[in-house]
């Protein structure tokens, strides 16, 4: 073998550098981010406001007579723009039935005055007409005849069945107070035209004017009252108007926009007592009864008579109609006074409650239940019948009810009847 390498090394590389890269950049990212995402943001909210607003928002200005009742009008102060509105309901419908019954909700201060509807004769003709009204609402109520009061019964010349037949005025015009619910019914042998909505159930909203809301309701076949399922075809959306006052000084309530400077006639009230059961050595924990206006009118406190002297609580509920199948529904009711510590006196001395957390308006004609909860017992006594007229006066009548040993618990043996609340209703007439 030789020492020496066999071959001299060479004077140059190889290879020469090239003039580019090799590979041309690329504007794809990475497979993952240099930084994982942060789930948390990067600073705090700003501060809370350091001041309430500096005013409260208000309502543009009102201009009477552009056929708008807006909200600081009404129809004392612009009787132009808030008397005889219209709220029109469907003008289309190819159905019909004997009767329709429907809710509506006053979103303000409302005298509901007349109905416009469509009938179901080809031609025009006279039919018997009736309409139907009660507070709140009818579901539950269809087949009760005691629970409405009729408002308007008349023979009227009707037009063909796509031209609107007025009614030109209830014989009693009907007061709905904001935020309340009105159920009416209008019925006539001849049938009544409606609309059957693909798109609504019975009890949801149908239309809206900014002053009442219309719900779509039931159609009543052949029986004017009935509770029989087949009677009661749903949902069904009234055709025609509803005619209506926004705000309405005369009709002896005093509306949330009257006072006794611009309506003295429905303001100024004379505070008024009946006097219920003075005796009765029974009692439980509560009192349900009804009583019914025969004319508008405003209860406003109770007197009571306690079974145990002491500081306790003292409930009183209301509900529109009579309280008969709702007396373990407290769904029903609506809780109108709630003291936790009455001063209560002996069983022979009389309690007043003071005034009512709220007052309940009653219309005329139109009947109110109570039920008075007090854990000390509430006195009574035996009654005669339920449901039987027990006192009354030029404004009011009260009726014999029930003694409850519990509070909507739903047990049929905590009922005991007859029993007359003992006591005072004080109201303003």
């Amino acid at each position: 073998p030789t020492n020496g390498p066999t071959n001299a090394p060479t004077n140059v590389p190889t290879n020469a550098p090239t003039n580019v890269p090799t590979n041309a950049p690329t504007n794809a990212p990475t497979n993952i981010p240099t930084n994982a995402p942060t789930l948390a943001p990067m600073t705090g909210p700003t501060p809370s406001p350091t001041s309430p607003p500096t005013a409260k928002p208000t309502f543009g200005t009102a201009v009477c007579g552009n056929d708008i009742c807006e909200p600081t009008e009404d129809s004392i102060s612009c009787p132009g723009d808030c008397t005889d509105i219209k709220l029109a309901a469907s003008p289309d419908g190819g159905s019909g039935a004997e009767g329709i019954m429907f809710e509506v909700n006053a979103v303000r201060d409302v005298t509901i005055t007349s109905l416009d509807f469509h009938c179901a004769t080809g031609v025009s003709s006279n039919v018997d007409v009736e309409v139907y009204s009660k507070p709140g609402s009818f579901d539950g109520f269809e087949g009760d005849v005691t629970a409405w009061q009729l408002i308007h019964q008349d023979t009227i010349l009707t037009n063909r069945r796509n031209t609107p037949t007025p009614l030109n005025g209830f014989d009693t015009s009907i007061f709905v107070r904001g935020g309340t619910t009105q159920s009416f019914y209008l019925y006539t042998p001849n049938k009544i035209m409606y609309l059957t909505p693909s798109n609504l159930a019975s009890g949801e909203l149908a239309y809206n004017d900014g002053n009442v809301q219309l719900f779509a309701g039931v159609g009543v076949t052949e029986v004017k009252f009935s509770s029989t399922s087949s009677n009661i075809v749903s949902p069904r959306v009234f055709r025609g108007s509803i005619s209506y006052d926004a705000g309405s000084c005369g009709n002896g309530i005093c509306d949330n926009s009257e006072t006794s400077s611009t309506c003295p006639s429905d303001c100024t009230f004379t505070e008024q007592a009946l006097q219920m059961s003075p005796d009765g050595g029974s009692g439980a924990i509560g009192a349900m009864f009804s009583v019914k206006a025969l004319n508008n009118l405003e209860i406003y406190s109770f007197d009571f008579y306690s079974a145990r002297n002491g500081n306790d609580q003292v409930q009183v509920y209301t509900r529109p109609g009579p309280y008969t199948g709702f007396e373990f529904d407290e769904s029903a009711w609506t809780l109108i006074h709630d003291d936790p510590n009455v001063e209560l006196e002996r069983r022979s001395q009389v309690t007043p409650l003071g005034e009512f957390d709220s007052s309940v308006p009653i219309s005329a004609g139109s009947v109110q239940s109570f039920f008075v909860y007090a854990p000390r017992k509430v006195m009574y006594n035996g009654g005669t019948s339920e449901g039987q007229l027990f006192s009354s006066d030029s404004n009011l009548e009260f009726y014999e009810g029930i003694g409850l040993t519990a509070k909507f618990d739903g047990d049929g043996s905590d009922i005991y009847s007859p029993r007359v609340f003992r006591g005072t209703i004080r109201y303003r007439a």
